[in-house]
């Protein structure tokens, strides 16, 4: 009798074993699956005024659609897949967080990080930009239009090169007078390059001319063939 009782408290005893390993290992197996971390990678910047980081998640496993939720110093992002592709304006720290939930992780599963920005320079912005003016013109047969670009800060004298509709202009400063003498569409590009901008700096923009008008030359015409007759 002492034997049967010893073997069945054995029996219920390492049954109740195999029960709490198989809970543990199901729980650990469920803890494994709702995680999520992510990796980050510096995408270079030519001009050194912003800083590009894309964020990669590893991904949840799930018989349901998964929406990841991305935020920045807990300001919400649009991109709602694995991928974040973020431009940071200024230095400073920044947590980035990813959430997402599924029916096999219904608490939540949320992976954050700090991240510290300290490429960004605030002395030299390879930006340029152009306006324009129209000149008033009086016979209203050509329109002429003053440009006038901003201005690279370098230490050595910068070069800058206009052209109109790819067609490359004398002027090599920040203005270009040009006169156009048909109406329509004409892109206005202006380009330079210096040591604190290596790759080169473009800027440009479409121009619709309206104002020429024939009409005057025409009814000049007609008035010198009267006279004339």
């Amino acid at each position: 009798m002492k034997t049967t009782s010893f073997i069945k408290f054995i029996s219920l005893f390492l049954l109740i074993l195999f029960i709490s390993c198989e809970e543990n290992d199901d729980e650990s197996n469920e803890n494994e699956a709702c995680e999520l971390s992510y990796l980050r990678t510096f995408i270079q910047d030519t001009d050194g005024s912003t800083s590009v980081i894309l964020f990669e998640s590893t991904e949840l496993t799930s018989e349901s659609d998964v929406k990841y939720f991305w935020s920045v110093d807990g300001i919400a992002q649009e991109d709602h897949d694995t991928t974040l592709e973020y431009t940071f304006t200024e230095n400073g720290e920044y947590e980035v967080c990813i959430f997402a939930e599924t029916p096999e992780c219904p608490n939540g599963v949320e992976y954050c990080d700090t991240i510290t920005i300290e490429y960004i320079s605030d002395e030299i912005r390879c930006e340029i930009s152009h306006t324009n003016t129209v000149i008033q013109n009086t016979n209203n047969s050509t329109s002429v239009i003053l440009f006038e670009s901003t201005e690279l800060i370098s230490e050595y004298d910068v070069k800058y090169f206009w052209s109109v509709d790819g067609i490359f202009q004398e002027d090599h400063d920040t203005t270009l007078e040009y006169t156009f003498t048909e109406n329509g569409e004409y892109e206005v590009c202006i380009s330079t390059e210096t040591p604190e901008c290596p790759y080169g700096v473009e800027y440009c923009e479409t121009i619709n001319i309206t104002s020429i008008t024939e009409e005057t030359s025409c009814e000049m015409s007609i008035i010198v063939d009267q006279m004339a007759n």
